[in-house]
């Protein structure tokens, strides 16, 4: 099945077009390509608008100091559950075990670091895994 695009003049396949909730279908009523490029002209033409509106958007000084005090309070859970993880092993409470996935040289993962020493084992490449997929 196809729909024609009234800014290329052709008939093209329903995937052609981006989802719309109004209009014939649910489809926007031009093809992507016809579709970012007027937005491409528009915004070239706005530009001062856009610039405007990005400022306004993205630079807002309350957005900025809260992104700051989450980023340090992430940062300092994440210092004080290492530090207590090695002073665990230099005391022994904590020993140094193989990687639990492998059975390789391990560090020491937290997946929580509101529990310090709560520790998974895992190699340099499962814990670079483990953080992935977080």
């Amino acid at each position: 099945m196809t729909k024609h695009c009234p800014r290329c003049d052709q008939h093209l396949p329903f995937e052609a077009f981006n989802r719309h909730n109004k209009g014939r279908l649910g489809l926007f009523h031009t093809c992507r390509v016809c579709a970012a490029k007027w937005q491409r002209e528009y915004r070239a033409a706005n530009r001062e608008k856009y610039s405007e509106y990005e400022k306004a958007r993205y630079q807002r000084p309350d957005i900025k100091a809260k992104k700051k005090a989450n980023a340090t309070r992430r940062w300092r859970n994440r210092s004080v559950a290492i530090n207590a993880t090695y002073k665990a092993m230099r005391h022994g409470i904590l020993v140094k075990q193989p990687c639990v996935r492998c059975g390789g040289p391990a560090e020491a993962h937290h997946p929580d670091y509101s529990q310090p020493l709560n520790v998974v084992w895992l190699c340099r490449q499962h814990h670079a895994e483990e953080h992935r997929v977080l």
